[in-house]
């Protein structure tokens, strides 16, 4: 159930930034956040200190990082079903699983990439 719940949670964070420049709502005010994954996605001062750019009141930078706290929630939640169920999934599930949150997580960061790389000149030089 928590496995579910933080995967969905990453893909809608991750969306949560391409939708930042149209609706301008900060990621961590989703509202399938809820509970513990809200608090660990919220940013606190110690967070903030050291924001992207130094900027601490950049709520885009901010909303930036949490896919990458989220991928982070979901590979700790795969990594610990060893201990917390009764009937674990085998390691090369568990493998599959970690290896699918790094495709995810290289698919954001090709997302990221193309968000905030500059153009290399202005469109009107294009025609």
């Amino acid at each position: 159930n928590e496995l579910a719940y933080r995967s969905l949670l990453l893909l809608r964070t991750a969306v949560a930034v391409v939708e930042y420049a149209t609706k301008g709502l900060p990621g961590w005010d989703c509202e399938e956040l809820s509970g513990y994954e809200l608090s660990y996605c919220t940013p606190s001062q110690k967070w903030k200190k050291h924001s992207l750019h130094n900027d601490p009141e950049n709520d885009y930078g901010n909303t930036m990082r949490i896919p990458f706290r989220m991928a982070y929630l979901l590979r700790k939640t795969v990594g610990e079903q060893r201990d917390r169920l009764l009937s674990p999934i085998h390691i090369t599930q568990e493998n599959k699983l970690m290896h699918t949150v790094d495709k995810i997580m290289k698919g954001y960061y090709g997302m990221h990439t193309s968000i905030t790389t500059p153009t290399p000149f202005p469109m009107i030089q294009m025609g």
